[in-house]
């Protein structure tokens, strides 16, 4: 797991950090979730190794008593040295399979998914296998180097000398009994509130963190694209240009500056004489590819700084009127103004090819703009330079647009039948943009889905962890719960005693992570965040509860399980 979880995390160094846009919200929210697991794999060696030995005092005490000190640390060193080669063996396998899912479904975001070589997963399956034994062999070897023989023989499970005497008074039996517990093995009880307070941080990230980036994301798109807009072109240019909107259809064109698909003066002028029912966006595109203007800055006395170095990238150039522009994006720095020549708005998925994008200038067709905004754009996956609409027909000797969005001035209105009669005269087609906006959302729904795997086999191996630190303190205490029961206690309270310790390590880590989840998100992942609905909010809260629920069932009942066998024996 641990090795799977280094892959991804890997390849989200490697995705260009921005301040605004889709890909700067998931490769963070991938970051975020592959760094903590990361984390809770460790501290989940950590947590069981504890247990395990806290299971073996008396036997390691016997050990230590007849000087065998070296042959316990040898023991344990083999056994250590085989559970960390089996469990990265097979968590390499797990981890590349995560990878190569994730991969397919992020891919149209992200563009192609690095394909890692043999070496690469060698070499982190190695660090993984050493980290794995550390986290594993070090608390082994320093629990046993710390045991006091006399303590361990002796069966002594509570040390009087704790500061939480006074609290441990004040309460019921089966509280008594499970803080008691709980504080003589607090080397155990630590490292299993650290692994569940990091569980549940990584579960109210994907859950209130990814629903928070996904409607962010979602509101990008529909800020974007805009409500209710038509795309009105020949059938060849609105199926291309549709297929720039979708994240899994875009493709290069290399028609858009034919004549045959330009739109007609006469049906433009048609629909300028309707400018009262819709908003008209003309717009001319064409494919090409743009190249870093790099600066050169003069410094105090004989020298200077260069800014930049000359990146290209292929990218959609639109040429846009300020005024009439009926996308709404979310913008970083200013969009283009009216009376704006040499200026150039560029989408977010650009940012990686400029060192400052505030300072560069971008060259198409060998002529330089100035980059004064970003702006989050879903056409080209964000591939896009917007430049005013009329310098782009001069560069090109192009006079009329080939494509032409309307939108109906009252949002409850469609667009009339006599614009598409009109529009098929011309042998133009009038296709509706939800469609292509519907399937985003979709893509990024399988995304958030993908990436909540993550959580699901955090909880899993948290729930291992539990599971370990309880069944080791049914071990440590086996003696004295047979005395407790040849007395005549119903079985019942036994296991009162299970939930209760259950309870005194899930809750508190709960809370604590949860509200590190939420600090997470909405410092760190999700700057601008658009606010999931209050039923979403109620499902997380509702996931987070069965979640808890069904790790402190699935624990309890493993221990049940183990005393009862001792019990039969």
């Amino acid at each position: 797991m641990l090795t799977g979880l280094a892959l991804t995390f890997d390849l989200d160094l490697s995705v260009e950090r921005t301040p605004i846009g889709i890909h700067f919200l998931f490769s963070r929210l991938l970051a975020f979730t592959t760094l903590i697991g990361m984390v809770a794999s460790a501290a989940t060696l950590v947590g069981m190794s504890l247990a395990q030995t806290a299971g073996r005092r008396r036997d390691v005490a016997v050990m230590k008593a007849l000087g065998s000190v070296g042959e316990v640390n040898s023991f344990f060193l083999g056994e250590t040295f085989l559970t960390a080669g089996v469990g990265v063996i097979s968590g390499t396998a797990l981890g590349v399979i995560i990878y190569v899912v994730l991969g397919i479904v992020a891919g149209p975001l992200f563009g192609p998914w690095p394909s890692p070589s043999l070496w690469s997963v060698v070499i982190i399956a190695m660090v993984s296998f050493f980290l794995a034994f550390l986290s594993s062999f070090v608390p082994l070897w320093w629990m046993i180097g710390r045991l006091s023989v006399v303590s361990a023989l002796s069966g002594q499970t509570w040390n009087r000398g704790l500061r939480t005497g006074a609290l441990v008074r004040r309460c019921g039996l089966a509280m008594k009994y499970a803080l008691r517990d709980a504080s003589t093995r607090r080397s155990e009880t630590l490292a299993t509130l650290l692994l569940v307070t990091l569980s549940f941080t990584l579960l109210s990230i994907i859950l209130l963190g990814g629903h928070t980036a996904l409607y962010t994301a979602r509101s990008y798109i529909q800020r974007g694209v805009g409500e209710h807009v038509y795309v009105t072109a020949t059938p060849a240019m609105a199926e291309a240009y549709v297929a720039r909107l979708s994240f899994t259809g875009h493709t290069r064109s290399q028609d858009y500056l034919e004549s045959s698909n330009q739109i007609p003066t006469t049906f433009l002028n048609w629909l300028q004489e309707r400018g009262d029912m819709i908003v008209i966006d003309t717009r001319l595109v064409a494919d090409t590819t743009a190249v870093e203007v790099a600066l050169v800055e003069p410094l105090p006395g004989p020298s200077y700084r260069i800014v930049g170095d000359e990146r290209s990238k292929d990218v959609l150039v639109v040429g846009v009127q300020p005024d009439n522009v009926v996308g709404d994006w979310v913008t970083w720095g200013r969009r283009l103004s009216k009376g704006d020549t040499a200026q150039a708005v560029i989408g977010d998925d650009l940012l990686d090819m400029f060192s400052d994008w505030s300072l560069e200038r971008v060259s198409l067709w060998g002529k330089a703009f100035s980059i004064v905004g970003v702006v989050v754009d879903p056409l080209n996956i964000g591939k896009t330079v917007y430049v005013p609409y009329d310098i782009l027909g001069t560069i090109l000797g192009v006079e009329g647009p080939n494509i032409v969005l309307i939108k109906p001035r009252d949002q409850l209105q469609t667009i009339p039948d006599i614009v598409e009669k009109e529009a098929t005269k011309y042998g133009l087609v009038i296709v509706e943009l939800d469609e292509a906006t519907n399937m985003n959302m979709l893509s990024l729904d399988r995304l958030w889905a993908s990436v909540s795997w993550i959580a699901s086999l955090s909880l899993v191996a948290t729930t291992v962890g539990l599971a370990s630190y309880l069944v080791a303190a049914a071990h440590s205490r086996e003696d004295d719960l047979k005395v407790v029961v040849a007395i005549g206690s119903p079985w019942r309270w036994i296991v009162r005693i299970l939930w209760v310790e259950s309870g005194l390590v899930i809750l508190p880590a709960a809370v604590l992570g949860v509200a590190l989840g939420a600090v997470f998100s909405f410092l760190f992942i999700v700057l601008s965040p658009t606010i999931p609905s209050t039923h979403t909010l109620v499902i997380d809260g509702g996931v987070i509860m069965a979640s808890l629920g069904l790790m402190s069932l699935a624990s309890v009942g493993a221990a049940s399980a183990c005393l009862r066998r001792g019990r039969r024996q």
